[in-house]
């Protein structure tokens, strides 16, 4: 018999054709023809939608862990970033705030052994104006000689060479509160120049007017004065941005 449905011969004994599958009976009680179902037709809606739904759930899950991945490497790679230039920054101040810790370090020795070398030098002074021993500098008098024919001159002298010692006794004031750390080492400095000003300026006067030497000595000052207020302004500076000089300011 021929298959009423795709029209091909069947020889074996079934109610299905095949070469297109189409149910029929042997008593001749045919199906009514109909299309051939194409694959997809053959699962049912429900079936159908529960794949649907399983396919974008899948789907989903998939978009949501790599979009978990990605932020998660993204944000790893950001904390590292950032932590890492955060510490670099850290050791940078770290590193630029010693340096400038040693630099002050260096100033603040370097005015304290400025301020012992001027005590040392003024109490020399004081030595050898109180005892006459700078005529013998010259070679040509001696203190004595010179005392002798200028008893005046040794009055002078012996009050110069005492405000020298004095001077120095306030330089070293100074020197003992700045290594402190305390405010009143930069006063002390200030007195110890304008007393040691005055002390030479009074000393250049009675000088010019006891030996009427003119205005040659006068003139001179300027030789000591100028590098005189230059290294006080140049301390006081110092004094004023250096940290290692102002202790008593954290206190």
């Amino acid at each position: 018999m021929k298959c009423p449905n795709c029209g091909m011969d069947i020889v074996i004994a079934t109610h299905l054709c095949p070469h297109c599958g189409y149910a029929h009976d042997f008593d001749g009680a045919i199906e009514p023809r109909r299309d051939l179902p194409e694959p997809w037709d053959l699962t049912p809606d429900t079936t159908r939608r529960r794949d649907r739904h399983e396919r974008e759930a899948r789907f989903r899950a998939a978009r949501r862990e790599d979009r978990a991945r990605r932020d998660a490497l993204r944000q790893e790679a950001g904390v590292y970033v950032r932590d890492e230039r955060v510490n670099q920054a850290r050791e940078s101040r770290s590193r630029d705030g010693e340096n400038v810790g040693r630099i002050w370090v260096v100033t603040r020795n370097l005015v304290l052994a400025s301020l012992a070398l001027c005590a040392l030098l003024l109490l020399g002074a004081a030595a050898f104006y109180v005892t006459g021993a700078y005529f013998e500098l010259d070679g040509r008098y001696t203190g004595s000689y010179a005392y002798w024919v200028l008893p005046e001159l040794r009055y002078l002298d012996t009050v110069f060479g005492a405000a020298c010692a004095v001077t120095a006794l306030v330089v070293v004031a100074a020197l003992a509160a700045l290594r402190r750390g305390k405010r009143a080492g930069s006063g002390l400095v200030i007195f110890a120049a304008v007393l040691f000003c005055i002390a030479r300026f009074a000393y250049a006067v009675a000088l010019t007017a006891a030996f009427d030497l003119g205005s040659g000595l006068l003139a001179s000052s300027g030789d000591w004065f100028i590098p005189l207020v230059l290294y006080v302004v140049f301390v006081q500076l110092i004094i004023r941005k250096n940290p290692a000089l102002r202790a008593e300011e954290g206190t």
